[in-house]
């Protein structure tokens, strides 16, 4: 419980548990959330503690208090999200903040996937977009793979399932 405001524990944006929080971390986040939002051309800025400011080509300004908030609003804006692997290959070398935001974009756009990099130990499971994300602990940089595809069935969707 809060000793302030007698309200009760608050967790921090999910990003913060697996980097630092500082103004330098924030400033990366904006600046790779930025380079995932250029097809939409929105600028995206670091804003007070955890949060960003978003402005949209026609002068819109809204405020957005973590990288899911960016990511979630700019699949609805139609963001190409590539899920198929090509143009965001697994493995590929990242940085903490390019990492953060490319899982954040995916969960968004309805694909799940795991965290690799060297986060701080006990972080073994984040809430990105409210799913529960596997992170991988290993030396070295950041990369995101992609969740392995569901096994496909073989009962269409929507038909009753065979009973003997």
């Amino acid at each position: 419980m809060c000793g302030v405001c007698g309200g009760g524990v608050v967790r921090g944006p999910w990003e913060d548990a697996v980097t630092p929080r500082g103004p330098r971390e924030l400033a990366e986040r904006a600046a790779a959330l930025e380079a995932l939002c250029a097809p939409l051309r929105w600028r995206v800025r670091p804003f007070g503690a955890a949060g960003f400011t978003v402005a949209t080509p026609t002068g819109a300004v809204r405020t957005a208090s973590g990288v899911d908030d960016v990511t979630a609003a700019a699949v609805a804006a139609g963001l190409p999200t590539d899920t198929s692997g090509s143009a965001w290959p697994d493995g590929e070398a990242l940085s903490a903040a390019a990492a953060v935001v490319r899982l954040s974009a995916l969960v968004a756009a309805g694909s799940d996937g795991e965290l690799h990099g060297p986060v701080p130990a006990g972080a073994d499971v984040v809430h990105v977009h409210g799913v529960a994300v596997r992170v991988v602990r290993r030396d070295g940089g950041f990369s995101v793979r992609r969740g392995r595809p569901a096994a496909p069935t073989s009962t269409p969707a929507g038909a009753p399932r065979a009973t003997s």
